[in-house]
């Protein structure tokens, strides 16, 4: 019976004894394939890095870190938006612009003519001929003045009719200079029956609301224009995000409904310059704040038209990553990789995470390096690196 005890003891020790060293192999084993993964190596042959024109460069250091994500337009300062009005009434007579096109300030968008402004002209020729006379006579009646006491009435009438005159010819002269008729110009022979309205601001022209032949008066809104220059992107941040935005912090943003392929992918830099102090709360809408950007560089603002579509991504307390460009990047998976030059014709996949894109690629988490990394050619390291591998497991089975 003791010798029965003892041999079952013995028996289960040496199960446990290969148990535990059967799970201890496992997990070196598990160890080794853990490390094989992390650091994957592929050597290449001069013809391979010839044929895929494999290029390397050294890391980038940028600022990035948490960011809002919000969506917006462009648009630009009340200045710059324009209705357009007759200061007078008129009949149209002459017009030639459409909806787009751009226009200069001081251009002449239409010509007017009414009888009124032949009659304005007219009053204003009678006015400065009756103002002669009246001189004249205000001269006469002065020096008799000094001669006759009595005609002193006559002298105080004289000079009221004259200063009414010429009041009149004053006020008269003003109205003339508002339609742009310039009454220097006017004589019984020059008599101007067009009047011209002009473009108050470089830009383009929204909205035609007016046809050849149609009466307008001074309430009517002929032309609409926008102006093309001082435009910004006004963002439309969640409420969630709003104490998060300040003033000064850095804005990366694109529009991807702009028919221009490299427009649409090219991500332009910009800087919060205002933050709204008030909720916007729209009906059957998420509560918002509104946030000016202006463009870090005022030459890009052509590349953009007012009402264009924007999305954009505004930086919150950023720090130094590394960076590479995006071709730099391959995937295994979701899990994102870089190649790194570890000697000639050798590269080691390296695993990286991502913190965000920048104007100039992807910013990642990784310590500062010498080494060169691939830019051109990584994609296709990735798939020679994903066959030698499914090769070594064929060898395996």
């Amino acid at each position: 019976m003791n010798f029965f005890k003892i041999s079952c003891i013995s028996i289960a020790l040496f199960a446990i004894s290969c148990t535990k060293t059967t799970k201890k192999n496992t997990e070196e084993h598990d160890h080794d394939h853990h490390n094989h993964e992390e650091k994957a190596i592929i050597t290449l042959t001069k013809d391979q890095i010839t044929q895929i024109s494999l290029k390397t460069q050294a890391l980038d250091t940028v600022l990035a870190g948490k960011e809002v994500l919000a969506t917006g337009l462009v648009d630009v300062p009340p200045e710059q938006l324009a209705s357009v009005h007759s200061v007078t009434e008129g009949f149209i007579r002459k017009m030639n612009i459409l909806n787009g096109d751009l226009v200069q300030q001081g251009q002449i968008l239409a010509v007017l003519e009414h009888p009124n402004y032949i009659q304005m002209q007219e009053q204003y020729l009678q006015i400065t001929s009756e103002l002669q006379y009246l001189s004249q006579e205000f001269e006469r009646q002065k020096a008799l003045q000094v001669e006759n006491a009595n005609a002193k009435k006559q002298f105080q009438r004289t000079e009221a009719d004259f200063n009414i005159q010429k009041t009149k010819q004053s006020a008269l002269a003003s109205q003339l200079e508002y339609l742009g008729i310039s009454p220097q110009n006017i004589s019984p022979k020059n008599l101007q029956k067009q009047i011209f309205i002009y473009a108050p601001l470089r830009g383009y022209v929204k909205n035609v609301k007016v046809n050849l032949g149609k009466y307008v008066t001074p309430q009517d809104v002929m032309f609409e224009l926008v102006g093309d220059g001082h435009k910004h992107i006004e963002l439309k941040i969640p409420e969630k995000d709003a104490l998060l935005i300040e003033k000064g912090q850095k804005v990366y943003f694109k529009s991807p409904n702009s028919t221009n392929e490299k427009m649409e992918k090219r991500e332009i830099e910009g800087h919060v310059f205002l933050v709204g102090k008030t909720i916007e709360n729209t009906p059957n809408m998420p509560k918002v704040v509104f946030v000016h950007i202006h463009f870090e560089d005022e030459s890009q603002e052509k590349d953009f038209l007012v009402g264009m579509y924007i999305q954009a991504r505004i930086q919150i307390a950023p720090k130094k990553h590394s960076s590479l460009p995006n071709d730099a990047i391959v995937y295994e998976g979701k899990k994102p990789f870089i190649f790194a030059e570890i000697a000639k014709l050798q590269y080691e996949r390296i695993p990286i995470e991502i913190i965000g894109e920048t104007p100039k690629g992807t910013a990642f988490n990784m310590s500062s390096s010498n080494q060169k990394f691939v830019t051109k050619g990584a994609n296709y390291l990735q798939a020679h690196l994903k066959a030698q591998s499914q090769e070594d497991l064929g060898h395996g089975h």
